[in-house]
């Protein structure tokens, strides 16, 4: 299967050549020089920028270029980026504001080129501007080419919201910031990619799960001094990610860890290249209390991204094995009682013998049976189960099943009070129901397969690289243990020998 993407359609716009030229150079997209000509193009977008009389505080991001559909759709994309990265920084409580905090550094996007443009360069490129009005502008520069992805804009859209909140405090005052170091931590910028993709694809764990089990994770200070994630190669990537997207997870999910890490970042121009140690223990009351110190309050948390969170979702045949075990009742067998022993006596061989009770063989079927099993001890009982185990599964199962969880409910609240008018109906309505939605999911992703397979520009990459990555991975050692049984052992290893 191929793998799912939820931004396809944005770069499918792209590939299908939706956006027209917006303006630069024509020499430009075949000299593949990079930037030079981009940049003497720029001053026209710039311009528009200083000349805005107000940039619009309802919201952030403006688009410039020639071609209004490539705004509409970079615009579209950067600040759905941007709800899901604040709703992670800005935690709504049940008793406070439900309003999030203001922007402090307006994002804007300068695009250039075609998407059917044939470019070699960097094509995504962050800068900052001070703007003639003393106001600072977070610029991400686009050059669109045919192999233009999203990830790069991802991860530049997201480098630009740090970057307000690290210079948030002082927009009023931006002399003090002359001199300063304004680079955003790689590790946050990739691991709030990757926490953001999880969280809205429903299953970080399962992703978290083969990382742990691998025992490949970086140490808080070997994640820290990760400065150019693009000189990794795949297999050391994906641990950086995932080491990174990890530590974002365990901050964010701290005790007013939204505040902690917006102070932190605000704190991060005025610190230049101290140690990000230092400053988790001086925000984040966590790294404080431990007396381990910080690899053991790490171990601690990524043990924890391997099983499913609470605001996860099954797939829908994992879903489905829980719905038939859900409707699953059983009977376990029950050996018969030992018969009482017959008194010694003459006349007591001419009594008759009490009868041996039988033994119970058990019974094993599902809710469809319940005309079979409501005449046994216990069945109310056994319906109660069922109903909790599915309100239970209406929490974590696939969302296309939650009407099927109501009504298997209230069929067992019918059944239990006796009103069994209509019941074999529903039950097998419910049955087609569900054939329904298997048959819709298949279908769907049978056709996002055949349509990623057919109108892709070019051929995937993404199985080479997890064959190389696999081939990486086994060539590696396994991992040592290295506590203190083990050095023992290997100590008197060669002396057994």
């Amino acid at each position: 299967m191929f793998p799912a993407c939820p931004t396809w359609g944005f770069v499918a716009g792209l590939a299908a050549g939706l956006i027209c030229a917006s303006g630069s150079p024509a020499q430009d997209a075949t000299s593949g020089g990079g930037t030079s000509a981009g940049q003497q193009t720029a001053r026209s977008s710039v311009d528009d920028v200083r000349r805005a009389a107000e940039w619009g505080e309802s919201y952030q991001i403006r688009a410039f270029g020639q071609n209004p559909q490539a705004r509409v759709m970079f615009s579209t994309f950067a600040n759905d980026i941007r709800d899901s990265f604040r709703s992670s920084v800005y935690r709504i409580r049940p008793n406070g504001p439900i309003v999030r905090g203001g922007w402090a550094i307006p994002i804007a996007i300068e695009l250039w080129g075609d998407a059917r443009d044939v470019y070699i360069g960097e094509d995504v490129i962050n800068s900052l501007e001070l703007r003639a009005d003393n106001r600072i502008v977070a610029k991400i520069s686009v050059r669109m080419h045919d192999e233009f992805t999203e990830r790069r804009f991802r991860l530049a859209v997201i480098r630009a919201l740090l970057v307000d909140l690290m210079l948030a405090p002082y927009v009023k005052d931006p002399s003090f910031l002359e001199g300063k170091d304004l680079e955003v931590p790689e590790w946050l910028v990739h691991g709030f990619d990757l926490y953001i993709e999880h969280r809205d694809g429903g299953r970080p764990s399962a992703y978290f799960e083969g990382i742990l089990k691998s025992g490949q994770m970086l140490k808080p200070e070997e994640l820290f001094d990760v400065t150019d994630p693009d000189s990794l190669d795949p297999v050391s990537y994906t641990i950086f990610r995932s080491s990174a997207g990890a530590m974002v997870a365990a901050l964010i999910d701290q005790p007013e860890g939204d505040h902690a890490l917006r102070t932190l970042l605000g704190d991060l121009p005025g610190t230049g290249r101290r140690a990000m140690a230092p400053l988790l223990r001086q925000h984040f009351p966590a790294f404080r209390e431990m007396d381990e110190g910080m690899e053991k309050w790490w171990a601690l948390q990524v043990a924890s991204f391997g099983q499913q969170q609470s605001f996860e979702f099954m797939e829908w045949d994992e879903t489905e094995h829980w719905l038939n075990e859900a409707l699953r009742v059983r009977w376990a067998p029950q050996e018969a009682p030992a018969a009482e022993k017959s008194k010694s006596g003459f006349f007591n061989k001419f009594k008759k013998k009490p009868e041996q009770a039988a033994a119970d063989p058990g019974w094993e079927g599902s809710l469809e049976n319940y005309a079979e099993f409501m005449k046994r001890d216990g069945a109310v009982e056994k319906l109660d189960r069922c109903y909790i185990q599915l309100q239970a599964l209406k929490r974590t199962g696939f969302p296309l099943y939650r009407p099927v969880f109501d009504r298997y409910c209230a069929v067992i609240e019918k059944i239990a009070s006796k009103k069994i008018e209509g019941v074999d109906a529903e039950l097998a309505d419910l049955q087609e129901l569900r054939g329904k939605i298997r048959n819709t999911l298949v279908q769907t992703s049978d056709y996002l397969n055949f349509f990623e397979a057919t109108r892709a520009p070019e051929r995937s990459k993404a199985f080479d690289e997890y064959s190389k990555m696999r081939r990486e991975l086994e060539e590696k050692p396994s991992p040592r243990r290295n506590d203190r049984i083990t050095r023992y052992l290997d100590y008197l290893e060669p002396e057994f020998r």
